[in-house]
């Protein structure tokens, strides 16, 4: 499965690293892990990741392991900005999305208004998003939009 997977370098832990690297294992597939380090402004870890997207075609999964909230996401994505994330997951054809990011799924009814909510209204992608806080990919509770 063609999958790209964009994990957050944290300081205090390296569970967003060895998350990714099981993922890339479970899916076959060569890890094209986007690393953005903590100490990286906001403006450079979407650029490395937009940057990334676009050299992709045909990808069927792309997952995000970071820190997250209702509003957006560690890797510099929030509700100001996401509509770049959308276009550039458009552009790598129509991959299934997985935000391993705790509270993205939060919003109003069903998630509404929230940063997995928004993404899935601006891509037209499938989305699966986190809806509380817990470890990134063993927290059962995830909502699809």
């Amino acid at each position: 499965m063609n999958t790209a997977i964009f994990y957050a370098i944290d300081t205090n832990s390296e569970e967003f690293r060895r998350e990714a690297d099981r993922l890339a294992k479970v899916y076959s597939c060569v890890s094209l892990a986007v690393s953005c380090a903590e100490q990286e402004d906001r403006h450079t870890k979407r650029k490395k990741v937009i940057d990334c997207l676009s050299s992709l075609k045909n990808i069927e999964l792309v997952a995000f392991l970071c820190h997250g909230w209702k509003q957006g996401i560690q890797l510099g994505f929030d509700l100001t900005n996401v509509e770049s994330l959308a276009g550039a997951l458009k552009g790598v054809g129509s991959p299934r999305v997985v935000l391993y990011c705790c509270g993205t799924a939060e919003g109003g009814v069903d998630g509404d208004g929230g940063f997995a909510d928004r993404l899935r209204d601006l891509s037209g992608l499938t989305v699966n998003a986190h809806d509380g806080v817990g470890h990134t990919t063993r927290r059962p509770y995830v909502k699809r939009f």
